[in-house]
């Protein structure tokens, strides 16, 4: 068979896969080199698999959702010819063609039931690594060490407290659903579930992020709305919890905090002037902490003093993508997101989907309405680690999808 086979190139997407959220940020995007790399030499050695590569080329101008991310990786790239800071914009553009390769090898040749399965079980288990590995720092620095747990120096294996309770929510309402879903038929398999969702749970409330805390109660009414009542159920002792616990009320009061609301209005102020200013091509990619202090040197008004000046994006994804990537960017931007939604709509509506993908991709639909809320009023748009799991997720959806006939998916 060779060396470089489909096997060997589904391991190396496993590892990848799994690590993920494991790695520092900066390195996240390297993960899928060697992939694309062993990809390519695949595709050389193997006529069918290049001839299969020809074919999904040709194809994704049939699906939005392909498209609009293949363009999105290709405007960035652009914008690093115009950026005022070609190594911050030339990293931003890794992030979105990383995730393109990953989404395209798992939509068009890793797409076996078998391929999906494993996907979805290998970021599961990582996703567990990391609130296991969040509840022991807790419980060590609780009972072993002198020294107290710091909610913002112990965040797992992620760097800030507020992308990794983003990256839990990603995972959080697939496992709640599947837990559900999953009780009448394996109630071993379903109690599984229930537990890595509390860990998941704990570890969103244990960043102390407001939007996390937040993030749940939307994702909450957005499951009780859509698939069952009952879950309003669990908001009630929620909202109990998050109101008598000193630590959580007082994350949770903090929004109406004179100092960060007034520090975020300047921010999103200052993107605005930088948008209204370069409205088609935008400042370049990751170019917002580059371009900010000269905004905030020739507008007093933009004066930051809670951030000290420093400021690293617009904490708006909306406001953000408009002012480094300009009109172009918003359109892809807004047209990534309305196929998602379409894809999911058809994917859920379909009688050929598994039932386990089916709770899954049903939580992963509440997980995208609650990640496009926390970008509203933060950006995780150039995040690594959740734009890549993003990704990897439509990209397994797609490709069950397309090896099961649903066509133009």
């Amino acid at each position: 068979m060779g060396f470089f086979n489909r096997n060997h190139l589904f391991r190396l997407m496993l590892a990848a896969i799994f690590l993920v959220p494991l790695v520092p940020m900066y390195i996240t995007p390297a993960l899928f080199v060697p992939v694309i790399i062993f990809y390519l030499l695949y595709t050389k050695k193997n006529p069918d698999a290049y001839a299969r590569m020809r074919r999904s080329l040709a194809e994704i101008r049939k699906s939005r959702f392909s498209l609009a991310l293949m363009l999105l990786s290709i405007w960035s790239l652009v914008s690093v010819v115009y950026s005022g800071d070609k190594a911050m914009s030339l990293a931003g553009a890794a992030i979105y063609a990383s995730a393109f390769a990953a989404f395209f090898i798992l939509k068009f040749e890793l797409n076996r039931p078998f391929h999906t399965k494993m996907v979805l079980r290998t970021y599961i288990s990582s996703v567990v690594v990391v609130s296991a590995y969040h509840a022991l720092q807790l419980v060590y620095f609780a009972f072993f060490s002198p020294k107290p747990f710091v909610r913002t120096e112990h965040t797992s294996f992620i760097e800030h407290g507020n992308i990794l309770a983003c990256y839990m929510l990603i995972a959080l309402f697939p496992m709640v659903v599947m837990a559900v879903r999953t009780r009448k038929r394996d109630v071993k398999l379903a109690v599984w579930y229930a537990f890595v969702s509390c860990l998941i749970t704990g570890s969103i409330f244990l960043t102390g992020s407001r939007a996390g805390m937040l993030g749940v109660f939307l994702g909450i009414l957005t499951l009780a709305f859509y698939s069952s009542r009952k879950f309003l159920a669990v908001l009630i002792p929620a909202s109990f919890m998050l109101m008598v616990v000193p630590y959580s009320r007082n994350r949770i009061l903090d929004i109406f905090s004179y100092e960060q609301n007034y520090s975020r209005l300047r921010i999103w102020k200052a993107a605005l002037y930088m948008a209204k200013e370069h409205p088609i091509l935008g400042i370049g990619l990751n170019s917002f902490f580059h371009e900010y202090p000269g905004y905030v040197a020739r507008f007093p008004e933009l004066n930051n003093p809670y951030d000290n000046n420093v400021v690293y994006h617009a904490h708006n994804a909306l406001f953000n993508i408009q002012a480094e990537l300009g009109i172009p960017g918003m359109v892809l931007l807004m047209l990534m997101l309305v196929a998602m939604y379409i894809s999911l709509v058809r994917y859920l509506g379909s009688d050929k989907v598994w039932k386990d993908g089916l709770s899954f991709y049903s939580g992963f639909a509440v997980s995208m309405i609650v990640f496009v809320f926390l970008n509203l009023i933060d950006n995780y748009s150039l995040t690594p680690k959740i734009i890549c799991t993003i990704a990897i997720l439509a990209g397994v959806m797609h490709g069950d999808a397309r090896n099961k006939g649903m066509l133009h998916f």
